[in-house]
């Protein structure tokens, strides 16, 4: 993957970084490697097909990653 093809993705990632910020409840301007991790599953792209390819598609990613954030909600939730 090029640096080129890299900074494109990051650029398409904000529709993404807010839907997991939805599902967070956080609303901030930090972009994580999950956000880069979703703009490349997003993409039409070799990267992405190879990834799909091994069964790592943006909707299973997107779901892992709602999960997660359902089980670290409830944890603070718990200790709070």
């Amino acid at each position: 993957m090029s640096l080129d093809n890299l900074i494109s993705y990051v650029k398409t990632i904000r529709p993404q970084a807010g839907a997991l910020e939805n599902l967070s409840g956080a609303v901030n301007n930090y972009i994580g490697t999950e956000h880069i991790l979703l703009g490349i599953l997003h993409a039409d792209d070799d990267t992405g097909q190879r990834l799909a390819g091994h069964g790592l598609t943006a909707g299973r990613a997107e779901r892992a990653l709602a999960d997660l954030f359902a089980r670290i909600q409830a944890d603070r939730r718990n200790a709070g």
